[in-house]
């Protein structure tokens, strides 16, 4: 072989080199692209989880609060406004920091507990930054279909209850396969069952258990949005019959009548009974005039006016004062 070939050779030997090592990049980076995915996406799972085991009795069994339960005291988790591509960017990384410190710190004057260990918690940093990519992930609402799977398997019967007739919207009276096993306590806290809520898009309905005759196979319930929150709606034969939601707690985070010292440093919430807010931001103890009105811009866990979080307030005698209340923050606010 004379020399002239060989430089070809050696030419076409480093050219294919350099198109295996290139198409070699290309594919390593589309792998590691893919392990990111799916190491977000299984984070993703992991936080579904943990919310069905440890948040939707405040939170609801889709996340969703009081959209889709009234007097859940927690805020809607499950919405557009918290994840992409609603949020993108550097709103993404603060949306994600603010709900990473409330499941940390919990929310003074609230019912919202710490929950990270090192506030007397009981997650650790990696699960608390599962739950917060649940609610602020582009794959959230894949995440949020495994909490409503998750908390369905949680909230079955051991041998499964179901609908022998259809139920109409005005119906009290459930005809089931299997009675046993489903009581009403005498007096306080109540029984409640759950019929729907089969997947994101299934509405559901909670119920009171009144009275049980296993003979008849049949339960007596009370329903209503006054009763436990949700509408009446019609069910059809064979639907499934699960456990009712876990009741909210009543603790209130910081208050210094059963807490003690809150958490993360965060200011006392105030003692039943007391005025002003105990909460990010503080109080001015001096009082604010609303004697020409304004606006009251209402937060989460907090009420800011004239710039001020959490003042008391003033009003001259016989004065009458207009205000307007927005909405500052993502829980739905009564007054």
């Amino acid at each position: 072989m004379n020399t002239a070939k060989q430089v070809n050779v050696m030419i076409g030997l480093l050219f294919v080199s350099l198109v295996g090592l290139t198409l070699y990049f290309i594919w390593d980076i589309d792998r590691a692209e893919q392990a990111i995915v799916r190491q977000e996406e299984v984070n993703v799972e992991r936080g579904a989880y943990l919310f069905s085991l440890n948040c939707r009795s405040c939170h609801g069994l889709k996340g969703q609060g009081a959209l889709e339960r009234a007097g859940l005291p927690g805020a809607p988790l499950n919405v557009v406004v918290n994840r992409p591509p609603e949020l993108t960017g550097g709103a993404l990384e603060v949306q994600a920091k603010r709900f990473h410190d409330t499941i940390v710190c919990g929310r003074v004057g609230t019912v919202m507990p710490p929950w990270s260990i090192e506030q007397g918690g009981a997650l650790n940093f990696f699960q608390i930054q599962q739950l917060v990519l649940l609610i602020t992930s582009q794959y959230s609402p894949e995440g949020w279909e495994f909490a409503v799977e998750d908390a369905n398997h949680a909230d079955a019967f051991a041998f499964a209850r179901l609908l022998t007739e259809p139920l109409s919207a005005e119906g009290t009276t459930l005809h089931v396969n299997e009675a046993v096993g489903i009581k009403p306590h005498e007096g306080e806290p109540a029984v409640l069952i759950r019929i729907g809520g089969e997947t994101l898009e299934d509405p559901y309905e909670v119920m009171k258990v009144a009275a049980v005759d296993a003979d008849e196979r049949t339960i007596e319930v009370e329903r209503g949005e006054d009763v436990a929150g949700t509408k009446a709606i019609e069910h059809a034969a064979d639907a499934e019959i699960y456990h009712g939601p876990i009741l909210p707690g009543n603790t209130i985070t910081g208050d210094p009548e059963s807490q003690g010292f809150p958490p993360c440093g965060q200011k006392a919430a105030p003692a039943a009974g007391g005025g002003g807010g105990g909460t990010d931001g503080g109080g001015d103890s001096t009082g604010v005039s609303l004697d020409a009105g304004g606006s009251l811009s209402m937060g989460d866990n907090f009420f800011e006016f004239d710039g001020q979080q959490n003042p008391s307030f003033t009003l001259s005698a016989g004065n009458t004062a207009a205000l307007t209340l927005p909405n500052a923050g993502s829980n739905i606010h009564n007054m």
